[in-house]
């Protein structure tokens, strides 16, 4: 994003990028930036937020931009995007990943990519994601700068209209309860007594024992469910009741 930024702008030019990120042990952004703005002598300007931001104030500066930027290698469902359009912004994104749910042509500038290896703190085997193309999202940075601010609204209305129709709670759970439905109507292993095996935290504050929690709370009536939190000890509860595993402790 940054090379892009450089190569696309000069800091004559009437655009600003601002990154809103926050402070961990593996975010190198100053470093980032400040290598990008050795490697051109005009660099356009960048504003950097670390602070935490309010509902209100996230809302707020959405509002004050333009465009989302968001060239991400992963994504899961692309919760900013979405956020950005039902606030006005069309987006540059990665053509791939989550996001795609409800980015298109008409609401967005799709960027290249290719897979590439992945070099994180996490260190996982084979894995890879996608790495955008730095030209095309140079091209995409210039052509949103030279669009004018009505069809930037027009393309933030259809992404907005998209999302409000079909990314509604309601619609969203219409959608998943029909298609547990018709799996178990043609899956054999579906008319079985399951037997499923759960790898994870528990009883912590922590979004994966959260969505574990309400995913076991579902399971199928009679199903056994073994699992087991890191650095406990395994348990296994027979699925009687629909929310046996909300009273379960691992410790």
């Amino acid at each position: 994003m940054l090379q892009a930024w450089g190569r696309a702008f000069t800091r004559r030019d009437n655009v600003i990028l601002i990154i809103k990120t926050f402070n961990n042990p593996h975010n190198e952004i100053d470093a980032w930036l400040a290598h990008a703005q050795a490697q051109f002598a005009d660099y356009p300007k960048v504003e950097i937020i670390k602070e935490d931001m309010s509902a209100s104030q996230l809302k707020g500066l959405y509002e004050s931009c333009d465009v989302l930027v968001a060239p991400g290698c992963a994504e899961g469902f692309g919760l900013p995007i979405a956020e950005a359009m039902l606030s006005g912004l069309p987006a540059i994104v990665t053509n791939w990943s989550g996001q795609l749910d409800f980015v298109n042509s008409q609401n967005s500038w799709l960027v290249n990519y290719q897979f590439t290896r992945v070099k994180t703190h996490f260190g996982l085997f084979a894995s890879t994601w996608a790495s955008v193309d730095i030209d095309n999202l140079t091209d995409a940075l210039k052509a949103a700068a030279s669009t004018d601010k009505s069809v930037l609204r027009d393309m933030a209305d259809a992404g907005r209209e998209l999302i409000l129709q079909q990314f509604t709670w309601k619609a969203v759970a219409d959608r998943s309860r029909q298609a547990v439905k018709t799996l178990r109507a043609h899956i054999d292993i579906a008319q079985h007594r399951a037997r499923i095996g759960w790898l994870t935290t528990w009883n912590t504050k922590c979004g994966i024992a959260t969505y574990s929690q309400h995913l076991l709370e579902s399971a199928p009536h009679g199903a056994d469910v073994v699992f087991c939190s890191p650095g406990q000890r395994w348990r296994s509860c027979v699925c009687r009741r629909r929310v046996c595993t909300a009273q379960l402790d691992c410790g």
